[in-house]
């Protein structure tokens, strides 16, 4: 019981400190504590105790009511743009596998995070500039590059400022007409760094999404889970996670470099606004400790 009334609180929290944010990215696990509490006590006929256990397992099972798939779904892909999502691990993914999953999905727009020139240069030779000919990419060593490469033109490509990694933008323009603005992004971890430094930046994604008009796709390695009150923060009324609004179920992305454990939190994200979600699903990026995203979403 104490672990899911734990996990009701660190979900609400919104100070910096360092142990409750890192612990938030968990919360979710320490609530399955709720149900264990209720069936102790129902073993024990501790009648009080278990009705408590109900309630607060209730509020975390409400809490977390976008990890349950919708019923009914689709197995294929539908949408009429298909996002990308990869973190390459200081750019050690393998290039090649990346270009390649890229190609059998038909992907339209592909967001990447800690890209080195190294890396940049090996997924140009994969062949990613004949796949999505248009790109805006900041190389940097270490996990500080990011860049987006599209199938469709890119304008007012930029990076932007107030990120400690880089972040980039551009306009991508549609073949039907209009355009919809996309990011990648990749703020501060909480954890070994200041949370306020992550909090920052996050409200800095925000800042650049509400200053632009139209249908906004980001993609990126958040360092967040919907457990962090500051990535709901984030969202606010008008963006959703391509996920949880697709009900896509749990989407877990890290860590996945470990050969003892599977990937236990979903801190990797499509973000949208003005654009539909049809499905989300993770997907293997060989020598990155992260699994991609790919998603299936609709402009209408």
């Amino acid at each position: 019981m104490g672990a899911s009334t734990a996990a009701a609180g660190l979900r609400r929290y919104r100070g910096a400190a360092q142990l409750p944010v890192a612990a938030a990215s968990f919360a979710s696990w320490l609530a399955l504590g709720g149900p264990l509490a209720v069936m102790a006590a129902g073993l024990r006929r501790r009648r009080g105790a278990a009705a408590v256990g109900v309630a607060v397992s209730a509020l975390a099972g409400w809490d977390r009511r976008h990890l349950v798939p919708a019923r009914g779904r689709a197995t294929a892909d539908v949408g009429n743009l298909t996002v990308m999502q990869a973190n390459l691990w200081l750019g050690r993914a393998d290039a090649a596998t990346v270009v390649e999953t890229a190609r059998v999905h038909a992907v339209d727009l592909l967001c990447v995070q800690e890209i080195t020139e190294t890396c940049r240069d090996a997924l140009t030779r994969a062949g990613i500039d004949e796949l999505l000919p248009h790109r805006v990419v900041v190389a940097a060593p270490e996990g500080a590059g990011t860049g987006v490469w599209s199938r469709h033109p890119l304008s007012d490509g930029r990076e932007l400022s107030g990120f400690t990694l880089a972040a980039v933008a551009a306009r991508m323009e549609l073949p039907t007409g209009g355009s919809v603005t996309v990011l990648s992004v990749h703020p501060m971890p909480p954890y070994p760094y200041a949370p306020e430094l992550w909090l920052g930046e996050l409200r800095r994604i925000r800042d650049e999404v509400d200053g632009v008009d139209g249908p906004v796709v980001v993609g990126g390695d958040l360092n967040a889970t919907h457990d962090h009150a500051a990535f709901r923060d984030l969202l606010g009324d008008d963006l959703v996670d391509a996920g949880a609004a697709s009900r896509s179920g749990p989407l877990p992305t890290y860590p996945a470099h470990k050969t003892w454990i599977p990937p236990l939190i979903g801190i990797d994200h499509v973000l949208l606004r003005g654009v539909r979600a049809e499905r989300v699903r993770t997907i293997p990026l060989p020598g990155s400790d992260h699994r991609g995203l790919l998603a299936a979403v609709r402009l209408d």
